[in-house]
């Protein structure tokens, strides 16, 4: 680290600064990044406490164009960042910067926008925000609060945070970019609030989908693991799965759902579904009520309870059956047509 300094109103503007001429120069200083550096600074303080009215550019020789406008206060001590009103403008950042804290971030693209932030890189860092993220056409704004709890060395995924937001729109394709096999894409607009870990996230959120539909969603979830865990309650109204996940049919689903468990591969997934459906259409079908107790492990599905109440009839079922081309189940059903007729039409 550089030894403590003090600047008294000091103006500098630079261009075509290398940070390897900064190493060379001051050899205790190690940049995480390589790049150039330009822009405008107005400094007073010192190392812990210092006055920053500036406007930088670092071309990263690996990731790009970053660009941030910095007016507030900003100390450095014992490789800790701290801020004090700092109110950043991003013109963008880009988000590859953050893999020197967790290579694994599944995630790309840049962020535009505002944010305000108080605390310590090696404590509580909060942030008032209005951020917009792109990434390889998926984009999403959130505005809110959030807080970021870290220590020293601590990797990204295991720290904590708490996130009180707006979505508008949060890109589902982003979101499906943590456990990729679920095929997510669409956007939705409303409340998110985001508390915990990676691996240990509660999450609440009401979200609404452009054709008028809405899908709430409180729980657990752990993002961390390769096989991605969940304890949710999900409440749909009006829900069409095709808008999010693309390999669903078409549908206007009304019900209470609750799953927990680990995975979507058919094949390893390891979970426990209840569903209360009210009136609600299934690709063609439609549907005045159900009721479905079902698990699944080792590519095969258990169903205690599915019970279908339809305006043609009604259908139950019991047993087992593969999700798998390599499993094999059997199940016993029951199904009353009051006419063969309104089948047919």
């Amino acid at each position: 680290l550089v030894e403590d300094f003090t600047l008294h109103d000091t103006n500098i503007r630079f261009t075509g600064l290398d940070t390897k001429l900064i190493e060379h120069i001051f050899p205790l200083v190690k940049s995480p990044r390589s790049g150039i550096l330009s822009g405008r600074a107005k400094l007073e303080g010192n190392q812990k406490n210092l006055a920053v009215d500036g406007d930088f550019t670092f071309d990263d020789r690996r990731v790009g164009r970053n660009r941030v406008v910095a007016v507030g206060n900003v100390g450095f001590a014992n490789g800790t960042f701290r801020a004090d009103n700092l109110r950043l403008t991003m013109r963008p950042v880009q988000v590859d910067l953050a893999r020197d804290f967790d290579p694994t971030l599944p995630i790309h693209g840049t962020l535009t926008g505002t944010a305000t932030l108080n605390g310590s890189t090696d404590s509580r860092m909060m942030a008032r925000a209005d951020i917009t993220h792109v990434d390889r056409g998926a984009v999403s704004r959130i505005t809110g609060t959030g807080t970021l709890r870290t220590s020293p060395g601590a990797r990204m995924a295991s720290s904590w945070f708490d996130v009180d937001a707006q979505v508008h729109p949060l890109s589902f394709v982003t979101v499906g970019r943590f456990f990729p096999t679920a095929g997510l894409r669409g956007v939705a607009s409303g409340p998110l609030h985001l508390t915990g870990t990676m691996g240990d996230l509660a999450v609440k959120t009401d979200l609404a989908f452009a054709d008028g539909s809405s899908l709430g969603v409180t729980g657990k979830l752990d993002l961390a693991s390769r096989e991605k865990g969940y304890n949710v309650d999900v409440v749909a109204q009006a829900f069409n799965a095709n808008t999010i996940l693309a390999k669903a049919p078409r549908t206007s689903v009304n019900a209470t759902v609750s799953a927990n468990g680990r995975g979507t591969d058919p094949a390893t997934m390891r979970a426990t579904i209840a569903a209360d459906i009210h009136p609600s259409t299934y690709d063609t079908l439609s549907l005045t009520s159900g009721t479905i107790r079902l698990s699944a492990a080792n590519g095969l599905a258990t169903v205690d309870t599915l019970a279908i109440v339809a305006p043609q009839g009604f259908a139950t079922a019991s047993g087992t059956f593969g999700l798998t081309a390599n499993q094999s189940g059997q199940l016993t059903y029951h199904v009353a047509v009051d006419s063969l007729s309104k089948i047919a039409s």
